[in-house]
């Protein structure tokens, strides 16, 4: 994402909106917490994500 971001400014384009970030930050929070739910025994209790 830095790159495409530096790219972009590269090029003259401004930074990107809150849509933009929140867009590719959700699937990596997500996955995180996939994660967490498979590895931890405490995690199905305390482990939450929303989108």
């Amino acid at each position: 994402m830095a790159e495409v971001v530096a790219a972009d400014r590269a090029e003259g384009h401004g930074p990107p909106a809150t849509a933009d970030v929140t867009q590719a930050l959700t699937p990596v929070v997500l996955s995180f917490k996939d994660e967490l739910m498979r590895d931890s025994p405490l995690a199905p209790t305390y482990a939450r994500a929303y989108k």
